[in-house]
């Protein structure tokens, strides 16, 4: 029996529902969302620069008010602060707390738990040559929304 062949759109969707899934079911202990994961690694990888909302949104390439609602929620928990820029008093850099700093080590752990998953059963020239088509396919993407606006 021949296996029905799905289209690219297909596979990245059901990918990335089935990513989200995953981690989100492994970060529900520590009362995390993947969105909220994903923004506190972003800003741990960025300590060393001025982060503010913006940069969140364009990273991420989403709106204002869902990096407000995750930034908010992140901002509950204790995980990061704004902080007011001298400057312009609109304008709030985000940093994270030590309370974050202490979570950092077992959010990588997942992170890599979730790498492992991806790639299981995978040979290293494989897993090279995925990263390599994934960059690839990411940048086409960004190429064409650019074109069209």
């Amino acid at each position: 029996m021949e296996r029905e062949q799905y289209s690219i759109g297909f596979y990245f969707h059901s990918i990335s529902q089935q990513a989200e899934k995953l981690l989100n079911h492994k970060v529900r202990s520590i009362d995390l969302t993947k969105s909220q994961c994903d923004v506190l690694t972003f800003l741990f990888k960025n300590q060393n620069r001025q982060i503010i909302q913006r940069d969140i949104e364009h990273y991420f390439h989403i709106s204002n008010p869902t990096v407000t609602g995750i930034l908010n929620r992140l901002s509950q928990k204790g995980y990061i602060q704004r902080i007011r820029s001298a400057s312009d008093k609109r304008v709030h850099s985000i940093e994270i707390t030590p309370k974050a700093k202490e979570l950092y080590q077992q959010l990588r752990l997942t992170r890599q738990e979730m790498n492992e998953t991806f790639l299981k059963g995978m040979s290293p020239q494989e897993q090279k040559t995925l990263l390599a088509l994934l960059e690839k396919t990411l940048h086409n993407l960004m190429q064409a929304e650019k074109e069209e606006v």
